[in-house]
């Protein structure tokens, strides 16, 4: 009997040790872009025995889909996935095509809130594992044990991948890994002719990345324009017919990214993050965003009149994954920039803000999201706008206005209120004193660089112009003038005077260079004196401070009551406005380590010797007779 007793327990603790407890999954991170609905964990695992099954219990709220990546970290492990619901009824499965692949569970819905399990076991062969859980996306499948999408031809299906962030808002997404050729999905847009869709393809490393609708018969019907936070976007694509339409995403080779088709929406776009400089809200205009830890700002063109109502909902705030724990709030300013509304709360679930105004006047109102708690996901929706058209204007230029360079910039950045329409830009769109720009080259939709190189002329002050209705925004409106300068300054600084000079009976505490213009305060420090030297010694240890003050070079020093002569020399590290060094002897070759130098010479002397007039003259013969 206690063979058997010790058999059955043995039994129970390799079964144990086989099945194990269920690792918690989560909690899931965002993936951008803001507001992108992409969520993602990942775990890791082992199968030490041959049999041996691990799970994985994820814990969500309903209405998303559920994606598991597995791949082996051996090349004899081969892998089986299975995904079971709520109830513990099984909604997918998957098996590697052979040892040392990956299995891809895909897009599995979720329709019910509550714990979903993974099960992971082996078909061949032990070792570690890891596991990608995404929510609300697809995996790219070339690369992962899947087809090639090169081609139209190969193109993925992400139809699976749809969810409803809003009543009629859908949205589906993707993360891929772009290898530098042509990546297709493709999507059923059937039932929606006449839809408004926005296409965004966001890097999510350092690369570049670009994106184009096609239709069936591979005519290209949108091609995405570079936006501020570095994704390609198709904003506001109308679906012509019902049909099944193609997606290509192209970008540097290694380049992880997102991409994500909307209907009847928008994506959140980076930097909208001041009243200042609002992302515009078009039509549709649902967005899908999220707060981080700044506010989001939304402009709108207003009329007199219009009965503006604004409201946010909070998905995925049911308590499972994701972690959704804003509570947001709303602001209004006016074409004024006043404060005309706000509300915290006010939406009938007590969480979620509405606000409902009428516009005392026509101009550009503003709408602020913020957080009262918490971060996470919203969606906000703008509605009753009747206004045409957006201000736009230019918000800054580097370098800033009133700046000195030495030279005509190759790249004079223009930062624009929203992003410019591509169609009809030209370099002539700006000029430099009435000549026009070398070229122009669109860096994102609001930041273009202009080369105002060929209108150089010489020293002087140059002023940068961009007529009234130039070019177009995105949204169509024109451009409004604007005007700035910049002084060209292609001369180094030189000392014209020093002071003390020559004879003084005073001790000196301060030695003071006069240049021939102003000098840049923070080009300048106790290094800049190259030598102290007077009857005691070298004094360079007692150079006390340097500082700039208009065009005079300020050097404070412990106060010097030796008689005797004294020099001190600086340069030639010593900077104006526009980045010169010095050019002491005036030859065009600034910053030379001797010839650019300046000494500042002065006598101390007893003040029984300092006579009316005696300081005048040449001093470099005297002697001192001390009895």
């Amino acid at each position: 009997m206690a063979v058997k007793t010790t058999l059955f327990c043995f039994f129970m603790l390799m079964v144990a040790a086989m099945v194990g407890a269920a690792t918690v999954v989560g909690p899931a991170t965002a993936l951008d872009p803001p507001g992108s609905g992409i969520f993602v964990d990942t775990e890791s695992g082992n199968l030490a025995t041959p049999g041996q099954e691990n799970e994985y219990a994820w814990t969500i709220d309903s209405g998303q889909t559920i994606t598991v990546l597995a791949s082996p970290q051996i090349s004899s492990l081969q892998l089986n996935l299975e995904l079971t619901d709520t109830g513990g009824s099984v909604l997918a499965s998957a098996t590697a095509t052979s040892a040392g692949e990956r299995a891809i569970v895909q897009t599995v819905p979720a329709g019910a809130s509550g714990t979903y399990t993974l099960t992971v076991s082996a078909a061949a062969g032990t070792g570690d594992y890891v596991l990608d859980f995404l929510l609300n996306a697809a995996i790219e499948e070339e690369g992962n044990g899947g087809p090639i999408n090169d081609t139209a031809a190969g193109a993925q299906d992400i139809s699976g991948s749809g969810i409803n962030v809003a009543a009629s808002v859908s949205r589906y997404g993707v993360r891929g890994w772009c290898e530098g050729t042509d990546e297709f999905y493709m999507v059923d847009f059937t039932g929606l002719a006449g839809t408004a869709i926005s296409i965004v393809a966001y890097p999510l490393d350092p690369g570049t990345i670009q994106v184009e609708i096609l239709d069936s018969s591979l005519a290209v019907l949108g091609t995405g324009l570079p936006a501020a936070d570095r994704s390609s976007r198709i904003t506001d694509f109308v679906v012509p017919t019902d049909d099944i339409y193609f997606i290509d995403v192209t970008g540097d080779w290694n380049t992880w990214y997102t991409m994500l088709v909307v209907s009847e929406g928008n994506l959140e776009e980076e930097p909208n993050d001041s009243v200042l400089q609002p992302q515009p809200a078009v039509e549709p205009s649902l967005y899908l965003a999220a707060i981080d830890a700044s506010v989001d700002a939304y402009a709108i063109a207003t009329n007199a009149g219009d009965l503006l109502s604004i409201r946010t909902t909070t998905p995925w705030d049911g308590g499972g994954d994701p972690a959704n724990t804003l509570d947001p709030r709303l602001d209004l300013y006016d074409g004024s920039g006043q404060l005309v509304a706000t509300d915290d709360d006010g939406a009938a679930d007590g969480r979620n803000a509405i606000i409902n105004h009428e516009a005392a006047s026509s101009g550009d109102y503003v709408a602020v999201v913020s957080a009262v708690t918490g971060l996470g996901a919203y969606t906000v929706d703008i509605a009753g706008a009747t206004g045409s058209s957006l201000s736009f204007v230019v918000v800054g230029v580097w370098p800033g206005d009133g700046a000195a360079v030495t030279a005509l910039p190759t790249s004079y950045l223009v930062d624009l209120s929203f992003a410019a329409d591509p169609v009809g830009l030209d370099a002539s769109d700006l000029t430099v004193n009435g000549s026009p720009a070398g070229s122009v080259t669109m860096i994102d939709g609001r930041l273009l660089s202009f080369d105002l190189s060929p209108a150089a002329a010489g020293d002087g002050t140059y002023t940068i112009s961009i007529a009234d209705s130039s070019f177009l925004s995105l949204y169509g409106a024109y451009i409004e003038a604007f005007s700035a300068t910049l002084e060209v300054d292609s001369t180094g600084p030189n000392v014209w005077s020093t002071m003390p000079s020559g004879v003084t009976a005073f001790p000196v505490d301060t030695v003071v260079f006069s240049f021939n213009e102003e000098l840049d305060p923070g080009s300048v420090d106790v290094f800049d004196v190259v030598s102290f030297v007077g009857p005691p010694g070298d004094l360079w240890p007692e150079v006390l401070n340097v500082f700039a003050a208009g065009p005079d070079l300020v050097v404070e020093i412990v106060p010097q009551f030796i008689f005797g002569p004294y020099e001190m020399i600086i340069g030639p590290d010593i900077f104006d406005f526009a980045g010169n060094p010095m050019d002491q002897d005036l030859d065009g070759l600034p910053g030379e380590p001797f010839d650019d130098t300046a000494a500042a010479f002065f006598e101390l002397i007893p003040s029984d010797l300092f006579a009316d007039g005696f300081e005048s003259g040449n001093t470099s013969a005297w002697t001192l007779a001390v009895p």
